[in-house]
């Protein structure tokens, strides 16, 4: 009822242990940890006067409880369509602390899906990416983090399903498309296998010594169908010329004459095609040369569980890249769980199986321990697949996983690259990384064991997991076998681990001397060779034929940088160099 004229001193009489008061402003620091949820602790705090005139005393008590905010995110286009690519970022923007946001939380989007994330209360900062579909954009409309608005999280009532957050982005542009369909007919002979259709546009505004030098093309990889005859179409830029062909597909079983339209054998030949129309006819007739009448039939269940509906893909060794193992071929199994290959290319193969459903983990064929399928390319059962179909059935038998649906929204995420070593090009070292798509993220705990593939840019995500330790394994044909010991506390919302995998050495050594030289110009590359060059193939680090060419002179300036291995036939002779492209 009166003013003092002392000072205010804040006194702890009875506060829990870690409490930290200052005695001149009453602000109380205090950390709780998992350990005290559901625990209530009291708090009495007395303030006086430094004169002795008064005092005054508040007790209360604070229950700690779990408050973690469901958060379900996701991105749309102009018309408010989910989009269907790219990725959700979530910075925390550490508001007021002075320091700089932080990134917690990577996931790719699933297809119309939203992404899940459990956040504690506070401010933070969302990003979506992709670069290829849509625009890169921050909540709210925003290009960059600075002009971004912060998200703020509070605690709800129904923490796990109580916010929503949606980003709003944009398609890129693209020119205006025509569309090519046709045939290629190859005269009603028996060939399964696969061949490529390729547009090649030229700018009619350029000066006609220029045209073919910046040249365009565009692709589509043809399934060939028993009978020989099969159907496509492509989508290509309505202002360019185009000159059409149909060739090989490296390393497929059905091998033919290259043929340009209209049913020559030469670009010099052949016939320039004017888009005038939405859609245009261009069919091909090309000569078959070579067909494989070979193949393998297996079988894929889950332990106890009986037939499993799965992806097969057959990983090739291929030593002439120097790349231990490409990915050939991908099949589907029937309802019934079984798959059935023929016409493939002749030589060694393992064969991986991705079931359909989470409750599976994807494994390897190994004829022995009865068929059970083994988690790394390096322990599987090689198969060789000669001229002939081969009879014996391949079982893969695949081990339960055991994600746990009431687990915490934790989250092992990142991304896994490769390592490209370093090459030399002219007078420059250049070292590089490529992400890695298909390669399995296996994480073991204590009575779990889930897993995630590598999409796109080599993103993964194991989520649904509890604080504790982890043993995380990463298994890709072709590389060395990675292994780490990863452990989620209890305060964050997860860990993320960016993984750098190694070439696994190729047996093959090659002591001849090469028969060409490849080189980079910055737009093109050039072949120089005094021997007849039958076809040239542009293989990623990922094992994946990206370009198929007969000239010695290939236009490349719509390759991502990077490193890439050229695979040449010449006059009999197959052999490998490793190119990178710097811009």
């Amino acid at each position: 009822e009166s003013t003092p004229s002392g000072e205010t001193l804040y006194l702890f009489e009875d506060v829990p242990t870690g409490c930290v008061l200052n005695e001149t402003t009453g602000e109380i620091w205090w950390q709780t940890n998992e350990t005290m949820i559901g625990e209530s602790f009291s708090f009495k705090v007395t303030l006086q006067y430094t004169d002795g005139s008064g005092s005054a005393t508040r007790e209360w008590n604070v229950d700690v409880v779990e408050c973690i905010v469901g958060v379900n995110m996701w991105a749309v286009d102009e018309h408010l369509s989910p989009t269907k690519s790219g990725s959700i970022s979530v910075w925390e923007a550490n508001t007021g602390s002075g320091q700089d946001p932080e990134r917690i939380f990577t996931q790719k989007i699933q297809k119309n899906h939203a992404t899940r994330i459990g956040l504690v209360p506070g401010d933070y900062f969302v990003q979506y990416t992709d670069g290829e579909l849509y625009n890169n954009v921050w909540y709210d409309n925003a290009v960059e983090m600075a002009d971004a608005t912060p998200f703020t999280v509070e605690c709800q009532d129904n923490e796990w399903d109580s916010l929503e957050l949606k980003i709003e982005t944009t398609r890129l542009d693209w020119p205006e498309q025509v569309r090519f369909f046709g045939t290629v007919d190859m005269g009603n002979q028996h060939a399964q296998g696969a061949v490529i259709v390729e547009f090649i546009g030229l700018d009619p505004t350029l000066p006609e010594s220029e045209r073919v030098e910046n040249s365009q093309s565009f692709k589509t990889i043809v399934p060939v169908t028993p009978n020989g005859l099969t159907t496509y179409s492509i989508d290509v830029p309505d202002n360019l010329y185009y000159y059409a062909r149909v060739l090989s597909r490296a390393g497929n079983s059905v091998q033919i004459e290259t043929e340009y339209y209209l049913e020559t054998a030469s670009f010099d030949q052949a016939v320039e095609i004017v888009p005038t129309d939405v859609t245009t006819l261009v069919d091909f007739t090309p000569t078959l040369l070579e067909v494989n009448d070979n193949g393998l039939h297996g079988y894929v269940e889950g332990l106890g569980a009986g037939a499993l509906d799965s992806r097969v893909v057959l990983w090739r060794k291929n030593p002439s890249s120097g790349i231990p193992f490409v990915q050939a071929l991908v099949t589907e199994t029937t309802s019934e769980g079984y798959f059935y290959v023929e016409s493939i290319p002749t030589g060694e193969y393992v064969l991986q199986a991705i079931p359909e459903t989470a409750d599976f983990l994807p494994g390897y064929y190994n004829w022995s321990m009865n068929n059970v399928a083994v988690q790394h390319w390096q322990d599987a059962t090689e198969v060789q697949v000669g001229s002939s179909f081969i009879q014996a059935h391949h079982y893969i038998r695949l081990e339960e996983s055991t994600i746990r649906s009431d687990g915490k929204d934790k989250a092992i995420s990142g991304s896994v690259g490769a390592k490209v070593g370093s090459t030399k090009l002219d007078d420059d070292v250049i070292l590089g990384e490529n992400p890695v798509v298909g390669a399995v993220i296996t994480v073991r705990g204590e009575g779990l064991v889930s897993y995630d593939i590598s999409q796109p840019g080599g993103m993964y995500s194991v989520d649904r997991l509890d604080p504790g330790v982890y043993q995380l394994f990463v298994d890709a044909p072709g590389y060395e076998p990675y292994a780490k010991t990863v452990e989620i506390d209890a305060l964050g919302l997860g860990t993320e681990l960016h993984v750098v995998l190694s070439r696994s050495v190729s047996s093959v050594e090659e002591s001849q001397e090469k028969l060409a030289h490849v080189q980079f110009d910055g737009a093109s590359l050039h072949i120089h060779s005094d021997v007849q060059l039958n076809q040239v193939s542009i293989v990623n680090m990922r094992g994946e034929v990206i370009d198929v060419a007969d000239q010695k002179t290939i236009d490349v300036s719509a390759l991502a940088s990077g490193s890439y291995i050229v695979v040449l036939r010449l006059d009999g002779r197959v052999e490998s160099h490793t190119v990178t492209i710097a811009r």
